[in-house]
C-alpha cells in the first residue's frame, strides 16, 4: 500500500510542478519510478503518463490555445513526434541488451565530462 501511496504522490507532486511551470514532471517521475520499475518499464511508464497529463492540460486549456501560432508548427511537431517514437522504440530495445553497470558509468562518464566543458568553458 505505502508502495501506491508514494508512486501517486510522486506522480501528483510531478503534475502540480507540470502544470506551474510547463516542464519538469518526466524529471520528477524519472527519480521515483526506477526505485519500483526496472529502468526500461520506468521510461515507458513515464512516457505513458506524460503523454496522458499533456492530453489532459490540451483538454483543459482547449479554449486558450492560439491556433495561429499553433498550426505552422503542427508539420515540424509531428515529424519530431516520429523521430521520438522510433527513438523510444529502437531505445527500449537497446535498453534491454545493455547491462546496468555500462549505462551507469555511461551516464557518470557523461556527467563528468559535461561538467568539465561547463567549467573550461567559463575560462574560453
Amino acid at each position: 500500500m505505502s508502495t501506491y501511496l508514494i508512486l501517486a504522490a510522486s506522480t501528483f507532486i510531478s503534475a502540480i510542478i507540470q502544470a506551474t511551470m510547463g516542464f519538469g514532471s518526466a524529471l520528477i517521475l524519472l527519480n521515483v519510478l526506477p526505485f519500483f520499475f526496472p529502468l526500461n518499464k520506468a521510461i515507458a511508464l513515464m512516457q505513458v503518463s506524460m503523454l496522458f497529463l499533456n492530453l489532459v492540460f490540451s483538454i483543459i486549456y482547449w479554449r486558450k490555445i492560439r491556433w495561429d501560432v499553433l498550426y505552422p508548427a503542427l508539420i515540424p511537431a509531428a515529424v519530431c513526434g516520429l523521430v521520438f517514437t522510433l527513438g523510444m522504440f529502437f531505445g527500449v530495445r537497446i535498453l534491454k541488451k545493455i547491462e546496468i553497470r555500462f549505462l551507469r558509468k555511461l551516464i557518470y562518464a557523461f556527467i563528468g565530462v559535461n561538467g568539465v566543458y561547463i567549467i573550461v568553458r567559463q575560462f574560453l
